[in-house]
């Protein structure tokens, strides 16, 4: 069995509009992991204030928080890695230096690191 992903969190609850999976799709693809490495909690008042439940308003408002949380999460990863942000490629669970536009070219998968 593959080790979990990160794992996301917000207070509210998915009425079964949807919301988790979209939630799920976002982190999945910006962590570069499948999404059955990703799994979204959801419905603790503990856990961060999200919009209420309401269908694709929700789902919209939600996963903008989603994808700003990953975002930080895939910059503060790739700096403890040593590989610059700007070029870094998550994909399969690793972490690469990707293509610099400034280089015109990657170092051929040398330097991946593994989620």
């Amino acid at each position: 069995m593959a080790s979990a992903g990160p794992a996301p969190r917000m207070s509210m609850t998915d009425i079964g509009t949807g919301s988790c999976t979209v939630f799920t799709q976002v982190a999945a693809e910006l962590m570069g992991l499948p999404m059955d490495r990703e799994h979204m909690l959801l419905g603790d008042s503990d856990f961060p204030e999200a919009p209420g439940s309401g269908g694709s308003f929700s789902a919209a408002n939600a996963a903008a928080g989603v994808f700003d949380a990953c975002t930080h999460l895939r910059t503060s990863l790739a700096q403890r890695l040593g590989v610059d942000p700007a070029v870094a490629v998550f994909a399969r669970g690793r972490v690469r230096a990707g293509l610099s536009h400034h280089a015109g070219q990657g170092n051929g998968g040398a330097g991946m690191r593994r989620l």
